[in-house]
């Protein structure tokens, strides 16, 4: 009788520890898929934005071979955008207006394309047709970034997005608490608002991460040390949540309550963080962004990051995030890009994003011009004024980096925009606009 029960007693005692272990190991799926999906609306949001900056762009460009290469960009992005909405879990959404767009504008801009390869203009119809998909394509991005704004701060998850996707009453479409891919695609009017992120991105998964060449891998253990370090906590604070294979091999880790949700992730090369988000509320604002830009720049030198200059800033609820890049010779380093999140309420860092600077950060050699800058202002549109000039290092469409004058110009309209024009060849490189509110001055 009693080994009856002592045999009981102990498969009772192995089932627990098995539900246990099945419960902790769905939990930490659910947290996998819930980072993947954020992903991949991230990387959405991105193609998006980057759609309307490139057709932004061709509106202001005085160059055949510059405006048939934002063409081309155009199209790609419309694919990467493609295939990231083929990721998220919305097959019930319904969501043919904005498929059909992305599709459209990618088609779209390979006729322009073709046609600026053979024709040095465009016609007014085609103007208005690029002005009419940037307007779509900025409605698009304001409304992605609202819904990834509700996962950011916890105001939502993916599951509520899931469940409120067939959602059709009033009340549930006025509520700010409920994100829906359906009300989006109701909502899908063309109507213009244009948020923007930094610029320099789209280059950053083309190449080896040349900051980590010569550094070392580290375990597990290291770099869970590491990261508890970053964040100022205790080790048992975090939890192991994966590996990634991709061009930054990396271990990533989660922890938090339901109120504040915690991510960070970090090179398996040298231990190096280089992604990190806190969600939660953040209230009032007690820092101006002059002060939020302080602690950032000292937070950046307390990591060892050396000279680095703040470009430009976006407020997002209560916090504001600030883009800084490398300087090497009074020479400003855009693809060396970092992005700090800091709160408005009390001074915290809630985001910060390194890929770039892991990517592309080393000395630079050969950063002298062979034009002169006269030569190369003198290629501008006469539609642009030049405010200020000087030189940066920015990436090209493919691996390589670019040394140009960047000219910051404003047109008749008395809106502010950067030319990139090369410093070896005097030919126009980049279009940047310039966006400013009172949420501060982003570019295209």
């Amino acid at each position: 009788m009693i080994r009856v029960v002592s045999l009981s007693l102990a498969a009772a005692v192995v089932s627990l520890g098995f539900f246990i272990a099945s419960r902790i190991e769905a939990e930490s799926y659910k947290k996998y898929i819930e980072y993947s999906n954020q992903r991949a609306l991230s990387d959405l949001a991105s193609s998006i934005t980057n759609i309307d900056s490139a057709l932004q762009k061709s509106l202001y460009s005085n160059s055949p071979a510059y405006l048939s290469s934002v063409s081309a960009e155009i199209w790609r992005e419309s694919a990467s955008a493609k295939a990231s909405l083929a990721q998220l879990p919305l097959a019930d959404a319904h969501l043919d207006k904005i498929q059909k767009f992305i599709s459209q504008a990618g088609e779209y801009a390979y006729a322009i394309s073709k046609k600026t390869y053979k024709d040095s203009s465009l016609d007014d119809s085609s103007r208005q047709n690029l002005a009419s998909l940037s307007e779509n394509a900025s409605a698009l991005a304001q409304n992605i970034n609202n819904i990834k704004s509700m996962l950011d701060d916890g105001r939502a998850t993916f599951d509520d997005i899931i469940k409120s996707q067939n959602i059709k009453n009033e009340a549930a479409s006025n509520s700010s608490n409920t994100a829906s891919f359906s009300s989006l695609e109701e909502d899908f009017k063309g109507y213009a608002t244009l948020i923007y992120d930094g610029p320099f991105s789209d280059h950053l998964e083309k190449q080896a991460p040349l900051f980590l060449a010569e550094k070392t891998d580290i375990s597990e253990e290291a770099a869970l040390k590491i990261a508890a370090d970053f964040l100022d906590i205790a080790e048992s604070d975090l939890s192991f949540g994966g590996e990634s294979a991709g061009k930054i091999p990396s271990y990533f880790f989660h922890g938090g309550n339901d109120d504040s949700q915690i991510y960070i992730e970090l090179s398996k090369a040298g231990g190096i963080v280089f992604n990190m988000s806190r969600s939660g509320a953040i209230e009032g604002e007690n820092l101006t962004p002059q002060k939020a830009v302080d602690k950032a720049r000292a937070f950046l030198a307390g990591q060892g990051f050396g000279d680095m200059k703040e470009s430009y800033y976006t407020k997002v609820g209560n916090a504001l995030i600030i883009n800084f890049t490398a300087v090497q010779d009074n020479v400003t380093l855009y693809p060396d890009l970092v992005k700090v999140g800091i709160s408005l309420g009390d001074g915290s860092i809630r985001a910060f994003e390194a890929r770039g600077y892991l990517m592309s950060h080393r000395t630079r050699t050969g950063l002298k011009p062979s034009q002169s800058i006269s030569d190369a202002k003198s290629r501008l549109s006469p539609d642009l004024t030049v405010l200020s000039e000087g030189l940066a290092l920015i990436p090209s469409k493919g691996k390589n980096e670019v040394l140009c004058f960047e000219f910051i110009c404003e047109d008749k309209q008395k809106r502010h925009l950067i030319v990139y024009v090369n410093a070896q060849t005097g030919d126009e490189e980049d279009i940047l606009i310039l966006i400013e509110s009172e949420n501060g001055t982003l570019t295209v």
